[in-house]
């Protein structure tokens, strides 16, 4: 398909736009500061609406969990934003 953005409320679009690689779900504000997780397409029920992102993408990439782990680290020791910027970059 084209590079489209369609937002939608009706659950009818919902069903019909299941086939499309990404569908974005958001939620109405209630949860603003929860963390979601990408989810695959084929585990999505049609009239789901947990908020979140859903693709039928494979990801390229995997996760480096030794830098992830530094950077949590570093911003729960209130590492300065040099620092953690230098950790990137390496």
């Amino acid at each position: 398909p084209p590079a489209v953005i369609l937002g939608v409320t009706n659950p009818f679009f919902a069903k019909t736009l299941q086939r499309w690689p990404h569908i974005i779900r958001i939620s109405e504000g209630a949860n603003a500061g929860q963390k979601y997780r990408i989810k695959r397409a084929e585990n999505l029920k049609i009239l789901d609406s947990k908020p979140g992102v859903y693709t039928q993408y494979k990801p390229f990439l995997q996760k480096d969990k030794i830098i992830l782990k530094k950077l949590l680290r570093g911003t729960q020791t209130k590492r300065p934003r040099e620092v953690q910027t230098a950790l990137l970059k390496r």
